[in-house]
């Protein structure tokens, strides 16, 4: 009873305050509230406070409840529903698992400890640009503790220690970064994407990757280089061995199966579709084909149109079954699509009463004429904020009052601003609650909160220098890439 009463008190009590103090836009203002403190203390799951959102503004008349309710049909959410299939795809038939027994069965990827490391952290990085970090996280685990258990001989007990916080620190943290380098690797990635979209900034697919896909391989190599050091590990003679183990993982698998294969071509044409208007654009400068295609073949048409080939193909001709069964998608993760469209209406809501332009007003205000100031207070505002909430509430609460108060700011300005929110909203690494990864891998037992804290610190300070060179440096120079 004390948590129902509590939750009324969060939902009723911050517009009726608001609005008996006379605060312009009370009710909007409240709803922010209401959600923010949500979000943050999770009294309810993410997804059910999405989905309370267009219910309040719709209740308190803030905007009408089709208005209200339109983002749950917005584009970007069938564009994650299809890249939810396909890891779904993935992991039903352990293709996921053959791709990374086969990629650390490579002799120089098994060279020594370090290498190992550091091929965990790429493969992390490379998967998370096409699944959720949470999906590789979880893949990884299980693999990066073996690889542990076959150095355990070869180490006394305070290096195994290390070489284990090396392993799952670094594959974590890998697997959150990874994220950004493309538009479908990371919730605030498609969060922004369909914000600005509503501003009328089209950003491609390839566009995105070459402004943030650098950045993302550039962490990268700061974080290996980093656990390296505060976890160091010595050299180790047992390296066949290790190499041997995951051959025969392989070989356990058997041969490539047709399911597999079958996958493996629906995420090619995934690719394909996604790629295919920058690829166009790039053959045939200015042709009038290239709108056309733009235009039929948003990133969620070409999502689902793929993904629909693996509920059609037959995992097998001694079985009517397909590759992908209806009932497979009971596993699929709905509550971050509701999350998803929560978030979208809430920015919505946001732009359409005018409380993003007075936020964002004041964050500039503190910023002063310092652009580089306020670009600090908007990394560092979206970093803490993902600290204690997930990269995605943090993006849902961030990105929409950063676009709401830019008012007539060019659009070059507009996305790199947006660009510098979004990693923000990425980073966050420091605590077990911070994003999925640290959750998963603290979860292990294997990595005290200390050890996390302390990782998590540095590596935040680092993305927060790499963002502010790249702002002030890269991004002007590939912008022009990253919108059509």
């Amino acid at each position: 009873m004390a948590r129902v009463i509590t939750l009324l008190l969060i939902i009723s009590l911050p517009s009726a305050i608001l609005v008996a103090l006379s605060v312009q836009n009370a009710e909007a203002k409240g709803v922010f509230l209401t959600v923010a403190i949500l979000w943050f203390s999770e009294l309810l799951p993410l997804a059910v406070t999405g989905l309370l959102i267009p219910v309040l503004i719709t209740v308190l008349a803030i905007m009408p409840a089709k208005a209200a309710f339109a983002n749950f049909g917005n584009e970007i959410i069938f564009l994650f529903l299809g890249c939810f299939f396909l890891a779904k795809a993935m992991e039903k038939h352990r293709l996921h698992l053959r791709l990374a027994y086969y990629f650390l069965s490579i002799r120089w990827a098994a060279s020594s400890a370090a290498s190992v490391t550091a091929c965990v952290a790429l493969f992390s990085w490379i998967i998370s640009m096409w699944i959720s970090n949470t999906a590789a996280c979880a893949m990884l685990v299980p693999i990066c503790l073996g690889i542990v258990e076959v150095y355990r001989p070869h180490f006394d007990e305070t290096v195994t220690k290390n070489f284990t916080l090396q392993l799952l620190i670094t594959m974590a943290f890998a697997a959150s970064i990874g994220g950004l380098a493309t538009p479908i690797g990371s919730p605030p990635n498609l969060i922004a994407i369909g914000l600005l979209e509503e501003r009328g900034i089209a950003v491609s697919f390839l566009g995105w990757m070459s402004v943030a896909l650098p950045c993302s391989l550039f962490m990268l190599a700061a974080l290996i280089f980093l656990i390296r050091r505060l976890f160091p590990v010595p050299k180790s003679a047992s390296q066949k061995q290790l190499q041997h183990h995951f051959r025969a993982l392989l070989r356990d698998l058997g041969p490539l199966k047709r399911e597999e294969m079958q996958v493996m071509f629906a995420f090619s044409c995934a690719v394909a579709l996604w790629t295919l208007p920058e690829a166009v654009s790039w053959l045939f400068p200015g042709s009038r084909i290239l709108e056309s295609i733009a235009d039929r073949l948003p990133l969620g048409v070409g999502a689902i149109a793929a993904t629909t080939l693996l509920f059609m193909l037959p995992a097998s001709s001694a079985s009517s079954k397909t590759n992908l069964t209806w009932s497979d998608s009971q596993d699929i993760d709905w509550g971050t699509l509701f999350l998803f469209g929560g978030g979208l209406t809430l920015g919505a809501m946001l732009e359409h009463t005018g409380v993003a332009r007075e936020i964002n007003t004041l964050l500039f205000t503190l910023g002063g004429n310092s652009l580089a100031v306020t670009v600090l207070l908007i990394v560092v505002v979206s970093l803490l904020t993902s600290e204690f909430a997930s990269n995605t509430a943090a993006a849902s609460i961030m990105i929409p009052v950063l676009l709401g108060g830019l008012g007539v700011q060019g659009q070059d300005m507009v996305l790199m601003l947006t660009l510098a929110c979004v990693f923000g909203s990425s980073f966050g690494f420091m605590l077990p609650v911070s994003t999925p990864p640290n959750a998963i891998i603290f979860g292990t037992k294997k990595v005290p909160r200390t050890d996390l804290l302390r990782a998590g610190v540095f590596f935040d300070l680092l993305g927060i220098a790499i963002t502010m060179i790249a702002f002030f440096t890269f991004w002007p120079i590939v912008l022009p890439l990253l919108a059509n």
